[in-house]
């Protein structure tokens, strides 16, 4: 699985892994930002994590926390990195072994789940986007 899953992580059973996907990049929660993959605690209005709502991250302000994975691993080495960019990248590599001249026998169930579609809405300002 590729993308947001927003569907449960409070135990690692209710994660894509612990519903039976093999892998998973992505984050977990409903939104997160396009480049520092973070939650914001105060967005459009209305604020998620009131507490944090002066609190420095390190991941910029108003962060009030991470949310990428790589299975079960977080993911920090493409932070500032356009997340749609890593997704593609992802499926390309998923998808390899199966253009090869012996693709692997076990067919591949992809779910990408798109973010482009959630706010915080952001597009990177090359004009091939």
């Amino acid at each position: 699985m590729v993308g947001k899953w927003h569907l449960g992580y409070s135990r690692w059973s209710q994660t894509p892994m612990g519903k039976g996907f093999e892998s998973f990049y992505g984050y977990l929660q409903g939104q997160t930002d396009y480049y520092n993959r973070t939650s914001a605690s105060c967005t459009h209005g209305a604020c998620f994590y009131p507490r944090n709502l002066w609190a420095h991250s390190k991941f910029g302000e108003g962060a009030a926390g991470y949310d990428f994975w790589d299975n079960r691993t977080a993911v920090y080495q493409d932070l500032g990195k356009y997340t749609v960019d890593a997704y593609e990248e992802r499926i390309e590599r998923l998808l390899r072994p199966y253009a090869s001249a012996s693709p692997p026998s076990q067919p591949l169930f992809l779910y990408y789940a798109e973010q482009q579609l959630h706010i915080p809405l952001q597009a990177p300002p090359e004009p091939e986007y």
